[in-house]
């Protein structure tokens, strides 16, 4: 376990860190990742430890994983993370197969649901930043219509800069989703999460366009099958260039596994 892990999960179970093709993953569930996220909040509230950065939350998939075996920023934003959840189901198989049969997708889109109704009851300060014109502001409708009490207190689809981070603080978010693509939501959360004073912050994808209604998500019984990506990529083709890499993911992933 490393220092990043021990500062996110004070009051919960530390979960056990694994590495694919060299990126860290952690092998965690949603109870003790949504856990964290509070214990992160009250901490701050608290001001139990001030001076810590901020906690970043990386839902991780195979692309992620990918991409990070050519760039070294976002390499280093992984490493930075207090938290790299397991999103996508190639790098759950991964951890089964690396001697971790409890390990489960925690998706993007699971972990927003999970959380904003706890965020309700504890009057958390949440932020949505990112997506397409508009996108954010619908989100952000339809999150306080489904949770009666939640404090959306900003939501924003500016791009991911210093301008558009001035703009949320002055919000003074408590946990800001970012929703700019795998890579570019997590440089920026990484970049500005201390500008913005907020202990703590999740890279979430196209979770907006869902909670939104623009995109339908994978019926159930897909995704147990392991088969959204495909539903994804039916109902956005362009995706196709993004999940070229997955059969090198795979292949690499296997002689890797050999070699271990």
């Amino acid at each position: 376990m490393d220092a990043h892990q021990g500062q996110l999960h004070r009051h919960v179970a530390l979960p056990e860190r694994e590495r694919i093709l060299g990126v860290p993953v952690d092998v965690t569930d949603m109870e003790t990742t949504v856990a964290g996220i509070v214990a992160a909040v009250e901490d701050h509230r608290e001001g139990a430890r001030p001076g810590n950065a901020p906690h970043l939350i990386v839902t991780l998939n195979p692309e992620m994983v990918m991409r990070a075996q050519h760039d070294d920023s976002f390499r280093a934003v992984l490493e930075h993370a207090s938290a790299v959840i397991p999103d996508g189901v190639g790098v759950v198989n991964a951890l089964r197969k690396r001697g971790h049969p409890e390990a489960v997708r925690v998706t993007g889109a699971d972990l927003v649901m999970a959380y904003l109704p706890i965020a309700a009851l504890h009057e958390h300060r949440v932020a949505f930043v990112g997506a397409g014109p508009g996108i954010a502001g619908q989100a952000a409708r339809q999150a306080r219509y489904r949770f009666p009490g939640l404090q959306v207190v900003a939501a924003d689809s500016g791009h991911p800069t210093q301008e558009t981070a001035e703009r949320l603080a002055r919000s003074a978010p408590e946990v800001v989703f970012a929703a700019y693509g795998a890579g570019k939501q997590e440089e920026f959360l990484d970049r500005f999460l201390p500008l913005m004073d907020a202990p703590v912050g999740v890279g979430i994808g196209g979770t907006f366009d869902y909670l939104a209604g623009t995109v339908h998500r994978a019926p159930r019984v897909v995704q147990r099958f392991g088969c959204e990506w495909a539903w994804r990529l039916i109902l956005q083709p362009w995706r196709i260039g993004r999940q070229r890499v997955l059969p090198e993911f795979y292949l690499r992933e296997l002689r890797e596994r050999q070699g271990r």
